[in-house]
């Protein structure tokens, strides 16, 4: 008898169908390995393997040899398998019962494994929800306020509303990092409504309006007011602090101390306006001088703060973004005031001296009315802005020769809060004394008369006046009258209208100037210095 080839020791398998653990351990690495060294076991040979039908039943209580099975018995290899059951030994009718049972099989294992794998991935999808909604308070709840504050929370995101600078704040997160600074309130209610979906939270609009909503009414309850709370903090009486700003401009003139003074109260008292104690602005302070003198640096430091100036606004009543950025800061610069006033809006001197503001805030669903806590300023080169013959006193000029910059660029944030602080003590010893008395109001318009431009045809109309002339000798004349009289000169079309528009606007100037009611209009006490024309009234009036 030939001797028998020597055999590699496998490990024992139960009969059960249990495997040795240090077998299974080096199954996915030594698959094809393990399957050689069965056939070796075997026989050595293919051909001295016994029948596959009767290695198949075998193999269905063992799961090592259904396994090495699975691989010698590869389906992707159909030659392999022809190989092994074309034998004498295995009929055909043998071998097509195990290729089915062993098919049969197969599918059933791989039907059991899938249910196997879907039942461990819903365990494992409940308990990592579970442990989700641990992490997450805000899984699976319907859409409300509490909720985005969760989120809010979770993610280090704290919002709150600037009621100086009238905008929705928020804090720096990780959540918010890749987004430019100036872009993050835009694109928060979207990742927002993503996390949302992530965490199936119910009752998602298709919109972003109720996040927004949220959001905003969230920004209300952590208001706060970054300039009380500097006026509050920096409350003091010591007026050197003031004098270092009279200083700094240069200011000997009595009148222009007040204003400036005044003025500054005034922003303190808007800082402190509310619904139940409105506060109206008195005037606009100007700073009139030669370009590059400082005047706009000036207020820029004087506001404390970079994000409390707002830097020449162009203001278009009609134009709801401009006033939203107007009032965007604690001290607005109107821009190009001269341009400005030439557009003699009504509407503009109306909207100075607001007490509350009708406007949309960021988030907010719809227009809301807000006390005015902004106040304003203006520059002007020309020495000639001032065209309106009314309201001129709303507009507190103060010529400009000379602003000490080294020491304007000397001053620190504290020095000016201190500043304010002073002006925030004369505010509560008087919360009117932003407002002008009568006599420097009185001298307030005397000195503004030197800052108007002309009308038209005002220096026709001063061309026929004598002011030089004996009042006895003066007369009434109707605006009409001069009209004409400017046209038969050949002086240009005036209108009566015009012409009543100048000598309102001269009597402020002559105290022998008057004017009477007539059945006609007004008549206007006047010195015509030229006979013909008045030989010429006289001729119309008969």
């Amino acid at each position: 008898m030939a001797e028998e080839k020597e055999r590699k020791e496998l490990p024992q398998v139960d009969p059960i169908g249990t495997v040795n653990i240090d077998y299974i351990e080096v199954l996915g690495e030594k698959a094809k390995d393990l399957a050689e060294n069965y056939i070796e076991y075997l026989g050595g040979k293919l051909e001295n393997i016994f029948p596959l039908y009767d290695m198949y039943i075998v193999a269905k209580s063992n799961v090592l040899d259904r396994i090495v099975l699975d691989y010698i018995f590869n389906l992707d290899n159909d030659d392999m398998f022809r190989e092994l059951v074309d034998y004498e030994l295995t009929p055909l009718a043998k071998e097509q019962k195990c290729k089915t049972e062993f098919l049969n099989h197969i599918k059933q294992e791989k039907r059991k494994r899938k249910e196997r794998i879907k039942k461990q991935q819903e365990e494992e999808r409940k308990k990592y929800f579970s442990e989700v909604q641990k992490l997450h308070p805000y899984y699976g709840k319907p859409l409300s306020k509490n909720v985005i504050r969760d989120i809010l929370i979770e993610n280090y995101i704290d919002i709150s509303y600037n009621q100086a600078t009238r905008k929705i704040e928020l804090s720096k997160s990780d959540l918010l990092s890749p987004y430019p600074r100036e872009n993050q309130l835009s694109v928060l209610p979207t990742i927002l409504y993503d996390i949302c979906k992530e965490n199936e939270v119910t009752g998602l609009p298709t919109g972003l309006k109720m996040i927004t909503n949220y959001l905003n009414n969230l920004a209300l309850e952590n208001r706060y007011n970054p300039i009380l709370d500097m006026l509050k903090k920096y409350k003091n009486d010591n007026e050197s602090y003031l004098q270092q700003i009279y200083n700094i401009l240069n200011l000997t003139d009595d009148l222009q101390k007040e204003l400036l003074r005044k003025w500054l109260i005034q922003c303190v008292a808007l800082a402190h306006n509310t619904t139940e104690n409105p506060v109206q602005a008195e005037g606009v302070l100007v700073l009139q001088g030669l370009q590059a003198k400082g005047k706009t640096s000036f207020f820029r430091k004087l506001a404390g703060k970079r994000e409390w100036f707002i830097e020449g606004a162009s203001i278009d009543v009609r134009n709801k973004d401009t006033i939203i950025n107007a009032l965007s800061g604690w001290i607005c610069e109107l821009g190009e005031l001269d341009s400005t006033l030439k557009k003699e809006q009504a509407e503009l001197k109306a909207f100075i001296t607001q007490s509350f503001d009708n406007i949309r805030l960021p988030y907010a669903p719809t227009f809301t009315t807000n006390p005015r806590t902004t106040s304003f300023c203006g520059t002007v080169n020309e020495e000639k802005f001032l065209k309106d013959t009314t309201g001129n006193r709303r507009f507190w000029v103060i010529p400009i020769t000379f602003i000490d910059k080294e020491k304007l660029h000397k001053l620190t944030e504290e020095d000016i809060f201190n500043m304010w602080g002073y002006i925030e003590n004369l505010y509560q010893k008087d919360n009117n004394s932003f407002r002008l008395a009568d006599f420097e109001l009185q001298k307030l318009n005397a000195k503004n008369e030197e800052y108007k431009t002309e009308l038209p045809f005002e220096q026709e109309v001063l061309s026929l006046l004598d002011f030089n002339k004996s009042v006895e000798l003066w007369n009434y004349y109707s605006p009409a009258e001069i009209s004409m009289c400017i046209r038969s000169q050949n002086l240009g079309n005036c209108t009566a209208k015009q012409v009543g528009t100048i000598l309102s606007k001269l009597q402020k100037s002559y105290k022998d100037m008057n004017k009477k009611r007539t059945k006609q209009g007004y008549k206007y006490f006047l010195p015509l210095n030229i006979g013909e024309i008045e030989r010429l009234i006289n001729r119309h009036l008969l």
